[in-house]
């Protein structure tokens, strides 16, 4: 959170394996949206199904970091996204053609 107790946040959004380890060379980004605490990305990234990453893919890792200008980017939180739990949800459903998916993330209240 920078001095004016607002954040500069952003994602990135990493396809990792069994073992935790990125398929990526580099995780894809969001936009930063500059001073907020309640962030809509609206953002959208494409996966190939027939790529060694995505077949590969067991986890989809999301990190929220808060940009700085001055100093390093701060870590602000994270969340993992099992694919198993998507693919089992929809592949059995002949409605879904394209499995495209959207998430809606939510901090949860404390």
């Amino acid at each position: 959170m920078d001095l004016n107790g607002l954040s500069d946040p952003y994602v990135l959004v990493t396809l990792l394996d069994g073992d935790g380890k990125s398929l990526q060379p580099k995780p894809d980004q969001t936009k930063t949206i500059k001073k907020t605490l309640n962030p809509i990305w609206n953002s959208t990234f494409s996966y190939s199904n027939e790529s060694s990453a995505t077949q590969n893919c067991m986890l989809v890792q999301f990190e929220v970091m808060d940009w700085d200008r001055l100093t390093s980017d701060d870590f602000m939180g994270y969340a993992q996204l099992p694919l198993s739990e998507v693919v089992d949800k929809y592949a059995s459903n002949p409605d879904v053609a394209s499995h495209k998916f959207d998430l809606d993330m939510k901090r949860r209240p404390e």
